[in-house]
């Protein structure tokens, strides 16, 4: 990630040297560019050549934008799948458009154990720029239960909020000025899980206790937190137990 902001359109000469233009008008290369309207929004994708490029360049200033916010959304699958159609993701792009940019760092699949070890590589401390919001959903995966080949996601709740103590630990070690929300296990539906999957690899009461405790831990550490496990149900959500 990085705040850098290029020109929408890069040129470059390649008239070969002691040629003049107008003798050798046809040498031309085509490059994708994006054309602006009058307020500076990108519209759709244009192909111009070099002697179009060049005359925009002679009659219009290079347009370079401020250092834009940028969000950050890490997580398992609900994250990695929220830039699908009319995903929460895709949705909070929309909302934020032209005002901020949305990373998403999704791994679906993945439990808050997986997650420590990458919180350099996702968010490294010497970055010049640092993300002004993080999103961060870890707890579904923890809280499926541990099956007998040891292959499940399952993380231990107190292993679980120790991870989730690092992460915050990290996020706020970043910058100052980055806020972090995090999102709790949500509920989930018993039957229909049982029957897809022919196992009951998930319960309401274990994505409860892993909401509860992530709660907990925002409040001790002063983070936002949302309690899907509690929000979804009081929007009248069916989730069988």
């Amino acid at each position: 990630m990085t705040g850098r902001t290029r020109p929408f359109c890069d040129f470059e000469d390649t008239t070969r040297q002691g040629e003049r233009e107008e003798e050798k008008p046809t040498r031309r290369k085509w490059r994708p560019c994006r054309k602006l309207d009058s307020d500076g929004d990108s519209l759709s994708p244009i192909f111009l050549d070099e002697l179009v490029i060049r005359k925009v360049f002679e009659e219009t200033p290079l347009i370079y934008f401020e250092e834009t916010p940028q969000f950050v959304l890490f997580g398992s699958s609900i994250v990695q799948f929220s830039f699908g159609e009319e995903g929460w993701g895709a949705i909070l792009a929309d909302i934020y458009a032209r005002k901020a940019d949305i990373f998403m760092r999704g791994y679906a699949g993945w439990n808050s154990r997986q997650a420590v070890e990458v919180l350099d590589q996702v968010f490294p401390k010497d970055e010049t720029v640092q993300p002004s919001l993080v999103i961060v959903y870890f707890g579904g995966n923890d809280s499926v239960l541990p099956s007998p080949d040891g292959l499940s996601p399952h993380v231990p709740l107190s292993e679980y909020v120790e991870n989730m103590r690092k992460i915050a630990i990290h996020l706020k070690s970043l910058s100052e000025k980055t806020r972090i929300i995090f999102l709790t296990a949500p509920p989930v539906n018993e039957v229909q899980i049982l029957q897809v999957l022919g196992t009951k690899g998930r319960t309401n009461e274990l994505c409860k206790k892993y909401a509860d405790a992530c709660v907990r831990l925002c409040r001790e550490m002063n983070i936002k937190v949302i309690n899907l496990c509690t929000t979804l149900k009081q929007r009248e959500l069916i989730f069988d137990s």
